[in-house]
């Protein structure tokens, strides 16, 4: 009894994935309305994993962990291979964007929804001058509302103080060095990595970068993040062959 209950916590983190991608299945259809995924094709995927996948039978039962590791990054790849030659590419990114936050489950929750929310504020306090008012509308309210946390409370004081790093890195052609870091709060970054795992502050890292970007280049967004998703669903996650549709 006590093995079976040790195997079922091994595997509620698993399990947890696996309910929490049927879902995201289901959401697809606010999307488009031709984004239809039933349970019995989530389920067939299931069993196929379970039941037919070679890899998975290369593995003794015997280890554990090695076939638990192997079951969810499996399930990740099969389930973004299966759904994301069903999507348009413009809806490919999102997709595979929240598979990495199933993945990473509470692990930088606080930094993904950073990148992903809008903005509440309604009228931007910040000076239409910033930045010799290359910014719209919409920017300024990111970047006044991103500023309100203690990781970002340096922004707006580096942009007035340090435009010339921050035009390039919006007038050039994108290189990742030209992401300015000036602007870090070195307390707030060190305090951080004092406290997590190196996994978790990498992660963290690749998202605060990211939500920069979202604000002054997303025109790279998606091409930058690719790191952040091979990091979190395995190397080479995006080179998983798809169908393109437009």
């Amino acid at each position: 009894m006590q093995e079976v209950q040790e195997v079922t916590i091994k595997y509620k983190d698993l399990a947890r994935s696996a309910s929490n991608i049927f879902f995201c299945l289901l959401s697809l259809s606010k999307i488009h309305y031709l984004y239809h995924f039933s349970l019995q094709f989530f389920m067939d995927i299931i069993h196929f994993l379970l039941n037919e996948n070679e890899g998975l039978k290369g593995i003794a039962f015997k280890k554990k962990d090695v076939r638990l590791k192997f079951l969810k990054d499996e399930l990740f790849k099969m389930i973004y291979e299966r759904v994301g030659n069903s999507l348009l590419n413009k809806d490919t990114f999102l997709f595979v964007m929240r598979l990495a936050q199933i993945k990473l489950g509470s692990i930088c929750q606080k930094e993904f929804n950073n990148l992903i929310k809008e903005s509440n504020i309604v009228e931007s306090k910040l000076s239409k001058s910033l930045l010799d008012g290359k910014l719209s509308d919409y920017q300024r309210k990111l970047i006044e509302e991103i500023s309100a946390q203690d990781r970002y409370n340096n922004l707006i004081h580096d942009l007035e103080e340090n435009s010339s790093s921050w035009y390039n890195l919006i007038q050039n052609p994108f290189e990742e060095q030209n992401i300015p870091a000036s602007w870090l709060n070195e307390n707030y970054e060190q305090n951080l990595v004092e406290r997590v795992s190196d996994f978790e502050f990498t992660i963290s890292t690749y998202l605060r970068d990211m939500t920069i970007l979202r604000i002054f280049r997303p025109d790279v967004l998606n091409f930058f993040s690719r790191k952040f998703i091979n990091s979190v669903l395995g190397e080479n996650f995006m080179d998983i062959n798809l169908l393109e549709m437009e």
